[in-house]
């Protein structure tokens, strides 16, 4: 059995137990295949299931504003879906598939039992769901400071950065499954504004860009170039409880 992506994604920072790995089996034993654009949740709904997005992208659509619905969030394979919602009873925004991929649901009563049975799995967890909440305060502020071009080199430097977990980057180059016009969604800019940044990032050589195929030639010095922080690669595990300890 091939490993999981929510697996690569842990074991970049701690070696799982047998115990935390049965959990994380629990976790992704209802597998339901979804079609690209299929909405996995819809604004307004009763939340449910949390879910783990097994593969494929996801994405969380705000409301429309002048005809365009931006995209809030970007789920990649192995994140779980609900843990920044967890705390309302209505789900706030929907969210969608962005490609064919596939779901795995459980339920909520899981969050307790994971503290209680497996609590440096839970830690791990929190902590994944802490370096979301901090890339997001980095883009806010590339959002209101940074120009149009570094805008779009910090999302796809971030991109790399989250695939490479859950290996999704193969020598440098990873699938971006954006349109022009949804890339611009994801940032708030025009897909024609969309279209002349990248041809720039191209002839500048910081980035190829082709058939919906990023590669970064240069990683460390486009990070360099935009003061980048690799949140999801670099975490403070000393906190963490011993693993299996109740």
């Amino acid at each position: 059995m091939a490993t999981s992506c929510l697996t690569n994604r842990l074991q970049h920072y701690v070696v799982l137990t047998d115990r935390e790995a049965e959990f994380i089996a629990q976790m992704e034993k209802d597998e339901r295949s979804l079609t690209r654009r299929t909405p996995i949740c819809t604004a307004g709904q009763a939340s449910g299931d949390l879910m783990l997005l097994k593969y494929g992208w996801a994405v969380v659509r705000g409301a429309s504003l002048r005809n365009r619905r931006p995209i809030l969030r970007i789920y990649l394979a192995g994140e779980i879906i609900g843990l920044a919602e967890i705390s309302r009873k209505e789900v706030l925004h929907s969210i969608y598939m962005q490609t064919d991929g596939a779901i795995c649901p459980f339920p909520r009563n899981m969050v307790p039992e994971l503290y209680r049975t497996v609590p440096r799995l839970a830690a791990l967890l929190t902590a994944l769901e802490s370096s979301d909440h901090l890339r997001t305060r980095e883009q806010l502020q590339v959002a209101t400071r940074a120009t149009a071009a570094e805008k779009i080199a910090y999302l796809l430097l971030s991109l790399h950065n989250r695939l490479s977990l859950a290996g999704g980057v193969e020598s440098k180059r990873f699938r971006l499954p954006f349109s022009q016009a949804e890339l611009g969604d994801v940032v708030g800019l025009t897909p024609v504004y969309i279209n002349r940044i990248l041809q720039d990032l191209r002839e500048g050589h910081l980035i190829d860009y082709a058939d919906h195929h990023v590669s970064i030639p240069d990683v460390e010095q486009l990070r360099s170039q935009l003061s980048f922080t690799p949140m999801s690669t670099e975490m403070d595990t000393d906190w963490f409880p011993p693993p299996d300890t109740a």
